[in-house]
This record gives structure tokens, C-alpha cells and sequence, in this order.
């Protein structure tokens, strides 16, 4: 039965995030461009790609967490300072589309009104007014979709934005991102910092870093959603078929865990187990998945490791 406190309850993990070596490489980064833009003649920008999932947006809240809005006076009136942001290029794409929604995400009043000019200009007035120390721009392959002409507007317009008003510029987007930026030369130059999230990697005798992201999400599992135990994920054996269900994939690691748990409580059990795992594998859609239509938990090691060696082969990034 389904119930709104068992779900609320088990949506508590939504507000924790675990930083894994790549997501360090890419908030340290961020980071370092912004210190650097400070100073630096030209400010210095930052491309930040993945497939979905691998992380962007926990690399995004992340630094956002750094940058908080507060209030000034100034003469007669109380100035917001903004010192950092986030927004998405809109589908369509448009100049006024974007405009618009950095507009609206720096906090202007009437953000659609005007011509694309209009808003352009009212963009370059309020990121020195709010004192805007880097934008993140979001769904930047959107450009890939449309039509070519207004892409290549959007991407003009863009470095207009960049040189004029010395802010620096996170895009982020999936991997094809890197083709819009290395089409321009001018474009590219001005993005020269870069991290791409992937899929993490299972490990040998090594831990790599999808055993330890499970551990680490096991633990703020039993912190802050309250249930009692887990399989013992620390042994390799036992974590394969995490590993094989969601092909490293962060994101679908937490929704895999999340759906077990919620199965366990609405059952009344705080102890999570391996049956639990079979069913949440059943119940839900996972696309980077290893062994495709067969529930990992149910296969032996040596299926699990042979299903692995075969992704493999078929050129993927397995450690075994």
C-alpha cells in the first residue's frame, strides 16, 4: 500500500549528495575558473559533460551551495547581489529564449518583455548591478537539435556575452557539447577547462569508485532515511549485481536503492534484503544496464563476471 510518509521518509536522500573523484575533478575545477576569472584579463570558462545521471547536477549544487543571494542598500535602493546562478538553454533555441531564461533565473521582473536586444542589454546591466560571479548554463546540447542558423546566432550571441561582461560561463550538457564548442575556434578557445562525467568504474582487487559511491550510499541510507541494515554491499560478490543492473550509473544506483527500501517499509520491515533488490530490479527501467532483460541478483558470479567480460569487449570501460 502505498503510503505518503514512507515515501517522504525515503525521499530524504534526495537532499544528500556523495562527490566521487570525477565530481571533484569538476567542482574543484568550477572553482579554479572562477578564482582565476577574478583577475584574468579574459574570464576563464569551464565545460562540464555526461550522459544522464553521471552526476552534472550534483556538480552544479555543489557549487552553487558556495554562492548565497543577499541583500544591499544602495543610496535609496536595496540591490540583490546574485553571485551565482543557474539556467538552461530553452528548446527551441533562441537568443531571446535564452536571454530569457538567465533573465529569469537572475531574479528580473517581467523577464520576457521586450525584443532580444532589449533583454540582452538588461542582462549585461543586471550581472554588474548583482555583482553575478559565474553563470551555469545548462542543456547546452539543445544547439545540436534545431536549426543551424539560430545555433550558430545562440553561439555568437554567446561570446558577445563572454567578452563583454567578463563573466565566466559553465555549460553543461551531455557529451555531444564538446562538437558545438570545437566547431568554433574562437568558441573553443574560450573553453579550454573541461571534465566528462562517465559511468563509474566497478574495480579489481582495487575498490574503484562504484564500490565506494555504494558504501557511501548505503551509509547516509541508514543516517538519514532510518532503516536498520543493507546486504553487505562491501563484498564484491554481493555488490556485482548493483553493478550489472545500472552499468555504474550514479543516478540509477540511487533510484535501484530507493525502490528497495520503499518495498522493504511498505512491508513494514526497516531491513533491507536481497529479495527486495530482485523485485526493485523488476519494477523499474535501467538503461545502461549490463545484462539487459535477466535480474542480476538472480545470476551466479560466474554469469554476473562473464555478462561483465562481454560488455567489455564491446568496447565499454570495465575494470575486472
Amino acid at each position: 500500500m502505498i503510503n505518503k510518509e514512507i515515501i517522504e521518509r525515503v525521499n530524504k536522500i534526495d537532499e544528500c549528495y556523495i562527490t566521487h573523484f570525477s565530481i571533484k575533478k569538476a567542482i574543484e575545477g568550477i572553482q579554479r575558473c572562477i578564482l582565476m576569472s577574478k583577475s584574468s584579463k579574459e574570464p576563464v570558462n569551464f565545460l562540464l559533460t555526461g550522459d544522464g545521471g553521471t552526476g552534472k547536477t550534483t556538480a552544479c549544487n555543489a557549487v552553487l551551495s558556495k554562492y548565497k543571494n543577499s541583500f544591499e542598500n544602495r543610496g535609496d535602493r536595496e540591490i540583490t547581489v546574485v553571485p551565482a546562478f543557474y539556467s538552461s538553454v530553452p528548446n527551441p533555441v533562441t537568443i531571446k529564449g535564452v536571454a530569457f531564461s538567465m533573465l529569469k533565473s537572475i531574479g528580473a521582473p517581467a523577464p520576457n518583455r521586450g525584443t532580444a536586444i532589449d533583454l540582452t542589454y538588461r542582462l549585461g546591466r543586471l550581472l554588474k548591478e548583482c555583482e553575478t560571479q559565474v553563470i551555469i548554463l545548462d542543456e547546452f546540447h539543445h544547439l545540436l537539435k534545431k536549426d543551424l542558423g539560430k545555433s550558430n546566432d545562440v553561439k555568437e550571441w554567446l561570446k558577445s556575452m563572454i567578452n563583454e561582461y567578463k563573466v565566466p560561463v559553465i555549460l553543461v550538457g551531455t557529451p555531444e557539447c564538446s562538437d558545438i564548442i570545437d566547431s568554433d575556434t574562437q568558441l573553443a578557445r574560450r573553453f579550454k577547462y573541461r571534465v566528462e562525467l562517465i559511468n563509474l568504474r566497478f574495480g579489481g582487487q582495487k575498490k574503484g569508485d562504484y564500490r565506494m559511491f555504494v558504501e557511501a550510499l548505503i551509509k547516509l541510507f541508514i543516517k538519514e532515511v532510518k532503516v536498520n541494515s543493507f546486504p553487505d554491499f562491501q563484498a564484491q560478490s554481493n555488490c556485482l549485481p548493483l553493478y550489472a543492473i545500472t552499468g555504474g550509473n550514479p543516478s540509477n544506483t540511487v533510484d535501484l536503492i530507493k525502490e528497495a527500501v520503499l518495498l522493504s517499509l511498505e512491508n513494514g520491515n526497516e531491513d533491507i534484503t536481497k529479495e527486495h533488490f530482485i523485485q526493485a530490479c523488476n519494477n523499474l527501467i535501467f538503461p545502461y544496464s549490463i545484462t539487459k532483460d535477466v535480474n542480476p541478483f538472480e545470476l551466479s558470479i560466474e554469469n554476473l563476471n562473464l555478462a561483465i567480460r562481454n560488455y567489455t569487449k564491446k568496447g565499454r570501460v570495465v575494470d575486472e
